[in-house]
């Protein structure tokens, strides 16, 4: 014999949310899906690091969209300029020849 449960609850609605990905979700999402892109960033700063005490993320961003712009047929508004501080920061934590490379300011978005 099974016991049944007449239970009347007054339940509303479950409504999600509707959110935008935040820059970071979004980062988080574009350097899983292009792990090239950050060794390529990795090389272009250590290139420039071994010149000058500072490096430019942004310089090495722009760089980089010429060089897919040259050597590729695709839409080189790819690199979307909101990654670059995250990548700066990203760069400067993994490699250790680069932590005092990259002057970074407060992030406005988490």
């Amino acid at each position: 014999m099974t016991a049944q449960l007449d239970l009347e609850l007054d339940l509303p609605a479950i409504i999600e949310p509707d959110r935008k990905p935040s820059i970071h979700e979004r980062f988080i999402a574009f350097h899983a899906a292009n792990p090239h892109v950050c060794r390529l960033l990795i090389q272009l700063a250590r290139e420039m690091h071994a010149r000058r005490k500072r490096v430019g993320i942004k310089a090495c961003w722009e760089r980089l969209r010429w060089e897919y712009a040259l050597r590729t047929e695709g839409d080189d508004r790819k690199l979307n300029n909101n990654y670059t501080s995250r990548y700066a920061r990203l760069i400067a934590g993994a490699c250790p020849d680069l932590a005092d490379a990259f002057e970074t300011r407060k992030l406005r978005a988490a």
